[in-house]
């Protein structure tokens, strides 16, 4: 992904490309934000300038080997890090046993939420995590040399996710091997370990503006302009949200809102309790993001 692909952000990114072209980049960053701000979107954009062989003063090239196996979340020197869940075939998950989902999801939407991306791999009303497992792969796989970029970067989405595991990665996180970068990404600060806040350069994004949402969905989703715009203000800065909605009508939730509505109305017993007995069948995660 490339910083042009971010349609918000401009001081950030012009801050984030100068730290790289003067030699000045941060060991461990946290790019912090809420949902939908850009934050993962950025740190794919970062990444894959900070591993560009012929970077301008803008951008990465896109037309190099590096850029174009970042580009498919395909390049060696750059690790991903995610939420996961356990199952039979995976009873004790690391991301690269999801790996294909992930880059599949990321083809699709580089603003991807987490409930998005739980439903993405079947999770149910599992909640994902970031196992033991994972942060000893993390500090392994870092522990290697890099494979043709100047830097090993390392990606941790949902950094929130944690918990106390996390303990395990506060010596990488302070003094990581030589030319390495990790990019945690977060939503809520305050569910992020302490020790981990305070070994880590902290960027803060705000919601992205109107105007970057609106050129998005109009230049990368081809929305005709007045949807666009309706679709961009309405979201608030969100833009998962703002993709969210454009998807309303397969996800039904607008349905089940009128619905609950139409029957309240009506004063229907009956209906709302079969509404009530739907709803209780979508599972915990699909109910939380229904009432949000």
């Amino acid at each position: 992904m490339q910083f042009k692909e971010i349609y918000s952000h401009q001081k950030i990114k012009a801050q984030l490309i100068k730290g790289v072209q003067e030699k000045r980049v941060a060991h461990a960053q946290l790019f912090l934000g809420p949902e939908g701000s850009g934050n993962l979107a950025l740190a794919l954009a970062y990444a894959q300038y900070v591993c560009c062989t012929n970077p301008n003063s803008e951008d990465s090239c896109g037309e190099c080997r590096s850029c174009k196996r970042a580009a498919k979340f395909q390049h060696p020197d750059i690790h991903y890090t995610f939420p996961t869940i356990s199952t039979p075939k995976f009873k004790k998950p690391v991301s690269k046993d999801y790996l294909k989902e992930w880059r599949a999801a990321l083809e699709q939407n580089p603003y991807i939420g987490e409930y998005e991306w739980l439903q993405q791999i079947n999770a149910g009303n599992k909640q994902g995590n970031i196992t033991k497992e994972e942060c000893v792969a993390i500090i392994k796989q870092l522990s290697l040399k890099t494979f043709e970029a100047p830097y090993k970067v390392q990606i941790i989405w949902g950094a929130e996710r944690l918990s106390k595991e996390g303990n395990i990665l506060l010596k990488t996180i302070e003094e990581p091997p030589g030319s390495t970068l990790i990019i945690l990404v977060a939503e809520q600060e305050q569910k992020i370990l302490q020790t981990i806040l305070s070994r880590t350069q902290i960027t803060r994004l705000q919601r992205m503006k109107t105007e970057g949402i609106q050129q998005y969905l109009e230049q990368v989703k081809s929305i005709e302009g007045d949807k666009a715009r309706q679709v961009a203000l309405l979201s608030e800065g969100n833009m998962q949200l703002a993709l969210k909605m454009l998807e309303e009508t397969e996800e039904d939730n607008t349905r089940l809102l009128l619905e609950f509505f139409s029957y309240c109305a009506q004063n229907n017993v009956i209906k709302l309790n079969n509404w009530v007995n739907e709803m209780a069948g979508l599972g915990r995660e699909a109910q939380k993001n229904f009432i949000r």
